[in-house]
Order: structure tokens, then C-alpha cells, then sequence
């Protein structure tokens, strides 16, 4: 059995809420040292599970890019010009959006992005041969980008 563990999933066709997130100008407002985020495009994870198909490998595997970068400068990799919120505050705005799209996961997680939430998945790489085409986080929120000209 293999069982696979995907950071945030987020792509064309990943879940709105992630999506929303993602691309959103607001972020929680953090001291420093920022906490590191990741998130693992949706064309790399149906890659996995294609590796995994065709795999003898067993147990758990990460899913994530290589690396890490903290909530600030993924705002600032998208172009955005960002709004820090107090976490009480962004905690607030997500339920309205949830509210008004119906949509996604309960908003205590916005709790958790005090803390690093970092995977490592080399082990998913070496022994199902794993190569993520998007093995950034920039890259992964790059291509829900827009271009701009």
C-alpha cells in the first residue's frame, strides 16, 4: 500500500478554497522570522500517483517542492501588492469567503500557519522516482499567476 501525502494542493483544477487562498492579496500578519509555507501543484501530484501505479515502493511518501519560502514572500512573488491582517482579522475574512462560495475546509487551520509547514520528500523522489515538474514554490504559484505585461 502507498499512501500518498500532498502539501496544499493548488492548480486549474485543485480546490477553489486552495486556489483562493493562494492567489489572494491578504496574508496573516506574523512576527519575524516569517513561518515557510509550501504547496505542490496539481500536475505533480497526479504524477505521483501515476509513479505509485507503476512502483513496488510501500508507506508513506511527501509530496512538496524543494523548497520553502514564508507567507510574505509568496505574497510578494505573486505581484500583489499585499495586506498584512491581524490573524484574528484574515481568520474573519476567510469565513465570510467561505461563507459566500460555500466552499472549503474550517478556518482553524489559518492557526496553524504560525508554524513552519514544511515537508521533505526526498523519499518519494528516490524511491518512486518522483520529479515534480513545478519542484518550487514560486513555480507552483507562478503558474496560477496570470502573465503580466
Amino acid at each position: 500500500m502507498v499512501r500518498l501525502r500532498p502539501h496544499m494542493i493548488v492548480g486549474p483544477r485543485a480546490h477553489r478554497f486552495s486556489n483562493l487562498l493562494a492567489r489572494s492579496r491578504f496574508y496573516p500578519k506574523f512576527r519575524d522570522p516569517q513561518p515557510r509555507i509550501q504547496c505542490v501543484h496539481e500536475d505533480d501530484v497526479a504524477a505521483a500517483i501515476v509513479a505509485a501505479l507503476f512502483s513496488d515502493a510501500r508507506g508513506a511518501f511527501n509530496l512538496a517542492p524543494a523548497d520553502s519560502i514564508s507567507v510574505r514572500e509568496a505574497r510578494r512573488l505573486l505581484h500583489r501588492v499585499p495586506l498584512a491582517l491581524p490573524l484574528p482579522a484574515t481568520r474573519t475574512l476567510i469565513r465570510g469567503i467561505r461563507g459566500l462560495l460555500g466552499i472549503g475546509p474550517e478556518t482553524a487551520w489559518v492557526q496553524t500557519l504560525r508554524y513552519n509547514l514544511v515537508l521533505h520528500s526526498q523519499r518519494a523522489r528516490r524511491e518512486l522516482g518522483w520529479n515534480p515538474r513545478y519542484d518550487s514554490v514560486q513555480d507552483c504559484l507562478k503558474a496560477l499567476s496570470p502573465a503580466r505585461g
